[in-house]
């Protein structure tokens, strides 16, 4: 019976609620990775790079959790914003 009302309670990941409020809180994670990224670019591009590395800087520091370490979009987020911030040397 506590099995059942874990499943049917609106707060357990296990109910369609739960699990919705689940998947929209690792949005919002990813959001922020993405949104870390941005603001690191922009800051790069407005001649700005004390506070882009700082964002660089929090952006690499959350992709080694191990929750976003094998997220290939987050760490496409990073690739990219490696890119701009630190063209290839010539």
């Amino acid at each position: 019976m506590a099995s059942w009302r874990f499943v049917r309670s609106p707060d357990s990941p296990a109910s369609p609620e739960g699990s919705k409020r689940k998947d929209a809180k690792t949005q919002r994670r990813k959001d922020t990775i993405a949104f870390l990224a941005f603001l690191a670019m922009a800051q790069h591009q407005l001649g700005r790079p004390d506070e882009a590395k700082k964002r660089m800087d929090r952006l690499r520091q959350l992709l080694q959790l191990d929750r976003w370490k094998n997220d290939a979009e987050s760490q496409a987020f990073l690739r990219e914003a490696d890119k701009l911030i630190q063209p290839p040397m010539k």
